[in-house]
């Protein structure tokens, strides 16, 4: 059989998409209540983290590395800033916990006074993956001492933090995610950004809604966390109208005293077949109708997630119907705010996430696709947000239920980030053609090439600044139109050439392809549609966690 791949790929010649022919051979049970309660760890997973020294024993020693460093402290030329910075960050690889910590503080200390936000970051993240520290706390605490000279740095910084906030939402830690948009607001006002600080605004105002709400539910727990019948149902109700989290909605609706939603969420969770759930997508919608205009859309939401999932089990005429269905509630659906509050049609979701047994990623999905995963892929948190690193030895395959036709639309959308000294290879390779390639330099060099049954090919390339940092990459194919590329929500190049692919994409490979990825990666979406430009900056627009841009 003859395939191509559509690859996106970290090496050292840029990002691109390229055409690549080759020959080859041919739900889960309901959670406990209290389950939901429990607290996310902050740092590596993969690693036990250790304990974090007092307070008192890490000032102690940080007063220590200053009256040690008491001359290089007082020169205020940014390039021995920064050197200081990378000697303590040298000097921490050993010690006890308290120096080790006070060490990395002071280097973010010193990298922040000159801006030096990608220097900052390391040592943050060398503190969050090895102590168990409240790791939003120690971003405020970084961002506290950040010093931005230009507008693009303090738009980085205001872009992190809300990234942050929304994690903390989705973790249910809401008094810090307010803390973090607040933040964010901050930076936003020095980068002269009317809109940027309106949606910092906006989120800090979300924190604080979502928070007020949540912890009146939940503070009459009993001291073990355990939550009553009709509390179960109240905290469902929150996760899947306030925050349209059905993943951990459903289990908790199917336990509680809700009779209506007691049933639904029962057979939404027990749904098999494509009928199934073509039948509890209506369900749903008929619900929809009772609530109010404000959750509405959450309640639409998990209807397309259904319909969707019986579209992919559906064929023929059966199909027809049901995506003819999903056209007209797509519009309808809006914006729900909220971890699974996917944009409607998508095939395959990877959230960074791990799964119910806290250490593997699953798809989070509709279609819960089956995963394989070869190699030990590290599953990490950035504060309480989740991500994959890859180190050039793991690949996740999967297998889609219905191929993707070469005549269909389709957008991937992924966030990914320099993560080692030699940043190279696929994060991902599907059956089609091109690749999608990430430079490790200062910069990322894009370019764009694919090839259609008709050979007709495409190559074309821009910039963008900051390897060290995430971005957010989204291709876009209609076989009517043609494709586009986004960079960080901008469209960086468009190719107006009409035609289907070579061949159906039915088989998926993440992390290998052209060559084996080594860097992070996080929010990886495969769409069986064309996005538009907005959908694509809403989810730029809203963070690092895919969530769409918040009401």
């Amino acid at each position: 059989m003859r395939f191509g791949w559509l690859l996106i790929l970290m090496t050292s010649s840029g990002l691109a998409l390229r055409g690549a022919d080759a020959a080859t051979d041919a739900g889960g049970s309901p959670a406990t209540p209290s389950a939901a309660m429990s607290a996310t760890t902050a740092g590596a997973s993969a690693t036990t983290a250790a304990a974090v020294p007092t307070d008192a024993d890490i000032a102690t020693q940080q007063q220590a590395v200053r009256s040690l460093f008491k001359t290089d402290y007082a020169n205020k030329d940014p390039a021995k800033r920064i050197e200081l910075a990378q000697k303590l960050i040298q000097l921490s690889a050993t010690g006890t916990s308290a120096e080790r910590i006070a060490l990395l503080r002071e280097a973010i200390a010193m990298a922040g006074s000159v801006g030096d936000l990608d220097l900052a970051h390391s040592a943050y993240d060398t503190i969050v993956q090895n102590w168990a520290v409240d790791a939003d706390g120690e971003r405020l605490l970084m961002y506290k001492g950040v010093v931005v000279g230009a507008a693009d740095q303090a738009e980085s910084a205001t872009n992190d933090l809300l990234a942050a906030s929304e994690a903390a939402i989705t973790a249910d830690s809401y008094a810090n995610a307010q803390k973090l948009a607040e933040a964010a607001g901050g930076f936003a006002r020095k980068a002269d950004d009317e809109a940027l600080a309106k949606r910092a605004k906006t989120a800090a105002d979300v924190a604080r809604d979502l928070g007020s709400e949540y912890y009146r539910i939940t503070d009459n727990a009993d001291m073990l966390g355990n939550l009553t019948p009709a509390q179960t149902a109240a905290l469902g109700r929150f996760y899947a109208l306030s925050k349209c989290d059905w993943t951990r909605a459903l289990p908790m609706l199917a336990n509680g005293d809700d009779a209506t939603l007691k049933a639904l969420a029962t057979d939404d969770l027990a749904a098999a077949s494509g009928p199934d759930h073509e039948a509890i997508g209506e369900r749903w919608i008929d619900y929809a109708k009772k609530v109010t205009a404000k959750r509405r859309p959450a309640v639409l939401r998990r209807a397309l997630d259904q319909l969707t999932r019986a579209s992919d089990l559906s064929t023929g005429l059966a199909k027809a119907k049901i995506d003819k269905r999903i056209d007209e509630l797509q519009g309808q659906a809006g914006n729900a705010h909220g971890g699974l509050s996917l944009p409607p049609g998508v095939v395959l979701w990877l959230s960074g996430e791990a799964g119910p047994d806290g250490q593997t990623i699953v798809d989070s999905g509709p279609s819960h696709l089956p995963l394989q995963v070869d190699g030990k892929l590290q599953l990490l948190r950035e504060g309480h947000g989740g991500f994959m690193r890859f180190s050039g030895d793991e690949v996740i395959n999967v297998k889609l239920n219905t191929p993707i036709a070469a005549d269909s639309p389709l957008t991937i959308t992924c966030w990914v980030r320099y993560a080692g000294k030699a940043p190279r290879g696929t994060i991902c390779s599907l059956t089609g053609d091109g690749s999608l390639v990430l430079d490790g330099r200062d910069t990322l060099l894009v370019s764009a090439a694919l090839q259609l049954a008709s050979k007709q090919q495409f190559c074309e390339q821009t910039t963008v600044p900051g390897v060290k940092a995430w971005h957010h990459v989204a291709f876009v194919f209609d076989p009517a139109k043609g494709a586009s590329w986004y960079i960080d929500g901008m469209d960086a190049v468009d190719w107006d050439k009409p035609g289907p692919l070579v061949v159906p994409i039915q088989d998926i490979q993440i992390g290998v392809g052209y060559e084996k990825l080594i860097g992070d990666m996080d929010s990886f979406g495969i769409w069986r549609r064309a996005f538009g430009a907005d959908e694509v900056k809403a989810m730029y627009g809203a963070g690092k966690g895919g969530r769409p841009a918040l009401p």
